[in-house]
């Protein structure tokens, strides 16, 4: 069997962002998470390794155990489709919300409400609605 999933490595502040998630995806579970213990000075009680279950769609979420001098990036985003125009708005207002708007939401030709914006912690996320036609 061959997977792919999404790791999103945080600095620290993972457990803030899977309850940022949970908040705009009411029907997000949490499968699994794990923190790292007593042994592990720098990171204790920080996210080990979580997994969370989007619409279906499984998420790796970890804090890195070592600083590094890199973060999140536009070039690489989370598209979510949602055809119920309320939990499209949901979502994308409760992740703006200290968050970037890249593109407000709007009616786009390949779709009819779609937005783009980075979260508080610089995941960047696509909401859109499908588009009847396609």
């Amino acid at each position: 069997m061959v997977r792919v999933t999404p790791c999103l490595m945080f600095d620290g502040n993972a457990a803030e962002a899977i309850a940022l998630y949970l908040e705009a995806f009411p029907e997000a579970v949490l499968l699994d998470k794990s923190d790292y213990g007593a042994d592990a000075k720098s990171t204790f009680g920080k996210v080990r390794s979580a997994t969370l279950a989007i619409y279906g769609n499984n998420i790796r979420i970890i804090d890195s155990p070592v600083m590094h001098g890199f973060a999140f990036t536009p070039a690489v985003s989370l598209y979510v489709e949602l055809a119920d125009e309320a939990a499209l708005f949901h979502a994308y207002e409760t992740l703006a919300k200290r968050g970037t708007v890249l593109l407000a939401i709007d009616s786009y030709p390949h779709s009819p409400n779609y937005g783009w914006l980075t979260d508080r912690f610089g995941v960047s996320w696509q909401i859109s609605q499908p588009d009847e036609l396609g």
